[in-house]
């Protein structure tokens, strides 16, 4: 698994020009690699263990499929769609191979 993500941290507004981001997925292997980008809620049960649940309602993802060439980089443009007040951390985007 050979690829890089950035940024890392990002945080979303719910309006406005902070509510979209760019996300730069790296492949730098001398493989093509197959990713996927989804949107996940975290949530941490009383005991400390860590579920997650879809958070596609959340959000738009553009490409969420895609395979990445060898020594290649895609863009991933995110979009905020969820309600508009806020109050907590809701929902992480991932990419999974």
């Amino acid at each position: 698994m050979a690829y890089q993500l950035s940024p890392l941290n990002v945080t979303y507004d719910p309006t406005g020009a902070g509510s979209a981001r760019v996300y730069t997925i790296v492949n730098d292997s001398d493989a093509p690699i197959a990713i996927e980008v989804r949107a996940e809620q975290r949530i941490i049960d009383i005991d400390g263990n860590e579920v997650n649940q879809d958070g596609s309602a959340y959000f738009s993802i553009q490409p969420n499929r895609m395979i990445i060439r060898p020594d290649s980089t895609q863009l991933v443009r995110v979009q905020y769609r969820g309600p508009q007040t806020v109050t907590r951390e809701r929902v992480d985007v991932v990419p999974r191979r």
